[in-house]
């Protein structure tokens, strides 16, 4: 009777072991993963960081509160993966970095050179100089 309880024991020492080790090595595995990604970065961090320190912006965490947006859209940006971003978490994440929103998104490179809108512009500036020549003249 001694010797079948004692086995039981042990039986129960060694899969309470087995478990304990099998969680050790996976809290070990995700650590590691994440010290990779974090390590790594994401594909967008070096040029949003740049645009937040102009703001006094120092953390993640830091812009979304400023933001008002959740850190999943953060990551998102970060990732440059805005096709599941809502307009409005564009601009609030624009109005936070003190950036109007198609400006935001051409340093992201998330838009596509339009030849037409930037011929505008430069037509648009060219008047706005030749009014300012005007003024000056009158």
């Amino acid at each position: 009777m001694f010797a079948i309880s004692s086995q039981m024991g042990l039986n129960f020492f060694y899969f309470i072991s087995t478990i304990l080790l099998s969680l050790f090595f996976a809290i070990a595995l995700t650590k590691l993963t994440l010290s990779i990604i974090y390590a790594t970065g994401n594909a967008n961090d070096d040029l949003l960081m740049e645009l937040m320190r102009t703001q006094g912006i120092t953390t993640w965490k830091e812009l979304e509160q400023t933001s008002g947006v959740k850190s999943g859209a953060i990551w998102m940006l970060r990732d440059g993966n805005v096709d599941h971003l809502r307009w409005n978490e564009l601009n609030q994440i624009a109005a936070a970095l003190s950036l109007p929103l198609p400006i935001l998104l051409s340093k992201l490179g998330l838009l596509e050179d339009n030849p037409e809108l930037e011929a505008s512009r430069q037509e648009c500036l060219r008047l706005k100089q030749e009014l300012e020549q005007l003024k000056i003249r009158n």
